[in-house]
């Protein structure tokens, strides 16, 4: 792999090479899953530890619970109700769905029970930035193409910047090329520092940061060639309405 496709910079905190122990990745510790119930709405078998909360109706009549993993994450469960808020025709999107979430995790093997084995995601994708380890765990929902990602490489006591490095949400883009012509008609200014990146996992990448310096990782649909480390498992992402 091409010295500049292999890695991403420390700086950006993204799934490239960053040296050991300065490494990062996703968003808070606030992370919204949706999943589907059509029908009944049966309660899942949690760890000792956990508690549900009670359900809620929004103003929308989207139906939520929340729930903590076995971190302490809070993790929203939602139906979505009949009253769909109303398309905006005169705004312009830079990206109609979000693909993706990271967060830091420490214990992979807790987080894979809660995640595998009682809310049926499924491994999507998995590497690291070098051999004999794994710093990005990709767990795909059990009905679509959507994931959540472990940012596993953070120190036990991580600075400011790696966090906001590692804590991400990701918008999926058909291109990049595209998703900068958007940025600008928008009124996005480059600082030229912004440059497109190809992940080890194979898809082009796009990182800016919001306000507070979370970081938005823009990420192409399909990946361009195979990944490293290991193989998709599951469904690519797509710009149909089915997902």
């Amino acid at each position: 792999m091409e010295p500049q496709q292999r890695r991403r910079s420390h700086r950006q905190g993204t799934r490239g090479a960053p040296p050991r122990g300065e490494h990062r990745r996703h968003r808070s510790d606030r992370d919204r899953c949706r999943r589907r119930q059509d029908g009944g709405q049966a309660e899942p078998t949690l760890p000792v530890g956990s508690a549900l909360s009670a359900v809620a109706v929004d103003h929308l009549g989207d139906k939520s619970f929340l729930v903590h993993d076995p971190e302490g994450h809070s993790i929203e469960l939602t139906q979505p109700g009949p009253d769909a808020p109303k398309e905006d025709k005169t705004a312009n999107p830079v990206s109609i769905h979000i693909n993706h979430a990271g967060f830091v995790v420490r214990d992979r093997a807790a987080l894979d029970h809660f995640f595998k084995d009682i809310l049926g995601f499924h491994l999507y994708w998995q590497g690291g930035s070098g051999p004999g380890h794994t710093d990005w765990v990709m767990m795909q929902v059990p009905d679509g193409t959507d994931w959540l990602e472990y940012m596993l490489y953070l120190p036990i006591n991580p600075s400011r910047r790696e966090l906001s490095g590692a804590i991400h949400f990701s918008p999926g883009v058909v291109t990049i090329a595209d998703l900068q012509k958007s940025l600008k008609q928008n009124g996005w200014v480059s600082t030229l520092n912004e440059q497109p990146l190809l992940g080890v996992d194979a898809k082009w990448q796009f990182d800016l940061a919001d306000p507070d310096g979370t970081r938005v990782e823009f990420m192409e649909f399909k990946p361009v060639k195979d990944p490293c480390c290991s193989p998709y498992t599951g469904r690519q992402p797509s710009t149909t309405q089915s997902w």
